[in-house]
């Protein structure tokens, strides 16, 4: 039966029969032991009318009777109305009707009696019953329109009062949570005429309904213990599913905060990716979640939605969306019957973890790398610095011998020098002794940026750094090898304050990141200007923040991971040892700070370098000296 139906089950535990129809005489409840009589089960008669059930000759003056109630009120009695069975038999019962309003809907009543009664019997059980039957109605009907509250139970007692044989001499009262409700007072002392229900709650009695007869000749019949029974079931529903109502809608508001208070984004999705809920504000009504957190058209490539259905297990998947990187945690919902119905994502932006990762394994590698380069670096130097001083004396003694070589020549005109004529010999020697000792030279400065490299301790930290003028001393230095491939772009903050640094060691930061950016840019434009822009801004006001950024050749995502190891270089044919930005990093990670590098194969880079500066008491700044004022 549907949910109007189901609203008269309250008259399967009062009467002995009856039929509930609508103004169409369509059959919309019937009681099952009613239909068991007339052969049929209770929804075998669900889509049938009274004409189907009702022996033919009854028919005409029921159906005359029944209209009558809806148009006057009336109530009607009939004795011995016969109705059809299902193997062709009848059913005799004495059948009392009525009209009333249910859920602002017409019905008619018929309540059946199978008992041979004399008239007057008849007819006045059958006002008690409809009595009965308007009390239960009028609860529901209370219970329904005010809810479950003081003044709904008062109402009730009012109802019961009216229900009962002798309602001048009846009083009843209803005892919940320990207090009490009555719409007439009870004697000071209470009588032993009484009838009594217990109200059972989430399986814990709460109160009682109780009807007294103030009067000693008033006398219960069991039907009215009946009707008090379920009045009393009827009031317990109300409350407990109040309660639970209640408590849902707490529950409801704590997952609510709960949900809301959660960092990460978090979703719920059917299968065919459409939005059912999300813990941010946004409009998400006939959505699919790649539209709105993506701005694709189609599902994401690889989405980890299709093996969670698919293995109907809980799934992660690191993803890189828009340049940025994400854990995706997804865990599938399920219906009764085991299949997949939803799923729940969790989305968590990890890219700060990335670069944190990343730059612990950096400087975990550059460590290690450390203890080695130093010891190399020594073991290079010794013998380098015998080869220098030799070459020296070598380059000085050549300019003695020359000229007796060149005397010798005179004397001998094929004279050759190791298999080679003297001529080509004398050409050629100043050359090799020149390259020799750029050679040793070259050795010399790989060494020291070795030392540099494994001694990143060397220089104080201590001097009051303004990066503004750092970043303009450094482009001084690299004026004349940058104008030819690129355009100087500044954007830097006023007033930012100093730190405590080497403006030295910082200078040879920005000087190394500027010439990587001028030789990214020749290689791409082949000759044309390109861009390099450098932007200084405070963040939290806690944070110096230095970006470089150029539109040169980009980096692969091979090389931007080794970008910071040392002796990587890309700058062969230039020469470049690869310490550069190894030393770099390593200076700027003494300051307490971060350099990271964005990049896009065929547009450019970005350096990103982060220093720290620590607030003081009273609102004053470490070594804070506002400049550019």
């Amino acid at each position: 039966m549907n949910a109007f139906n189901q609203s008269f089950e309250i008259l399967d535990k009062t009467f002995v029969d009856f039929f509930v129809l609508d103004l169409d005489f369509n059959i919309i409840c019937i009681k099952p032991s009613t239909a068991a009589a007339l052969g049929y089960d209770q929804e075998d008669l669900k889509n049938k009318t009274l004409h189907d059930v009702l022996v033919e000759k009854n028919y005409p003056r029921l159906k005359w009777a029944f209209e009558q109630t809806h148009q006057e009120g009336n109530e009607f009695l009939f004795k011995r109305v016969y109705f059809k069975k299902k193997d062709g038999g009848s059913l005799r019962l004495n059948f009392t009707i009525f009209n009333l309003t249910k859920e602002g809907k017409q019905i008619y009543v018929g309540i059946g009696d199978r008992k041979v009664s004399p008239a007057r019997t008849i007819a006045t059980e059958r006002r008690k019953r409809v009595k009965e039957l308007m009390a239960l109605y009028n609860i529901d009907k209370l219970l329904n329109k005010a809810g479950a509250g003081e003044e709904t139970l008062i109402g009730i007692t009012s109802i019961l009062n009216q229900s009962m044989s002798f309602p001048q001499h009846a009083r009843s009262r209803i005892l919940f949570d320990n207090q009490e409700f009555c719409v007439l007072p009870l004697p000071p002392q209470h009588l032993d005429n009484k009838i009594v229900t217990d109200m059972i709650i989430n399986g814990k009695p709460r109160g009682a309904i109780e009807i007294y007869y103030i009067k000693k000749q008033g006398e219960f019949i069991p039907e009215e213990l009946e009707m008090l029974v379920e009045a009393g079931n009827m009031v317990a529903n109300a409350f407990e599913r109040k309660e639970i109502a209640e408590q849902l809608e707490e529950n409801s508001k704590r997952l609510q905060a709960l949900f809301g208070a959660i960092t990460d984004l978090v979703y719920m999705t059917d299968g065919d990716f459409n939005l059912q809920i999300v813990n941010k504000k946004m409009d998400i009504a006939g959505k699919k979640c790649y539209e709105v957190f993506w701005n694709y058209s189609t599902p994401c490539k690889g989405c980890i939605a299709f093996k969670v259905s698919e293995t109907k297990k809980p799934a992660q998947l690191e993803a890189l969306m828009k340049n940025k990187f994400y854990l995706v945690s997804c865990y599938p919902i399920f219906d009764n019957k085991g299949n997949v119905t939803g799923l729940i994502h969790i989305v968590r932006e990890t890219t700060n973890v990335k670069e944190m990762e990343q730059q612990l394994i950096q400087s975990d590698r550059l460590a290690s790398l450390g203890q080695l380069v130093s010891g190399i670096a020594n073991e290079i130097n010794n013998p380098n610095t015998f080869i220098r001083g030799n070459i020296g004396i070598i380059s000085e003694a050549m300019e003695t011998i020359i000229p007796m070589l060149d005397d010798h020549k005179k004397k001998n005109t094929d004279f050759k020098i190791a298999r080679l004529p003297y001529e080509y010999f004398r050409k050629t020697i100043p050359i090799l002794l020149s390259d020799m000792q750029n050679g040793a030279d070259r050795i010399m400065n790989i060494v020291s940026d070795l030392r540099k490299f494994a001694r990143r301790d060397e220089g104080r930290l201590d001097e009051d750094v303004d990066f503004n003028l750092v970043i303009e001393s450094s482009l001084r230095l690299v004026h004349n090898q940058v104008k030819r491939t690129a355009n100087i772009n500044l954007d830097l903050a006023e007033k930012i304050p100093t730190i405590k640094g080497n403006v030295q060691k910082l200078e040879q930061v920005m000087v190394n990141i500027i010439i990587n950016a001028s030789h990214a840019i020749e290689q791409q434009n082949n000759g044309e200007m390109g861009n390099i822009y450098i932007k200084t801004f405070l963040y939290n006001n806690n944070t110096l923040h230095v970006y470089i950024k150029d539109d040169g050749t980009g980096m692969t995502n091979d090389v931007k991971k080794r970008i910071f190891d040392p002796f990587f270089t890309t700058k062969k044919a230039r020469q470049g040892t690869g310490l550069g930005l190894s030393i770099a990093y390593g200076i700027i990670e003494e300051h307490g700070g971060t350099i990271s590098v964005d990049t896009w194969p065929g547009e450019g880079s970005e350096f990103k370098i982060v220093l720290p500066y620590q607030p003081l008491e009273n609102g004053k700044k470490s070594a804070l000296a506002i400049t550019h004022a």
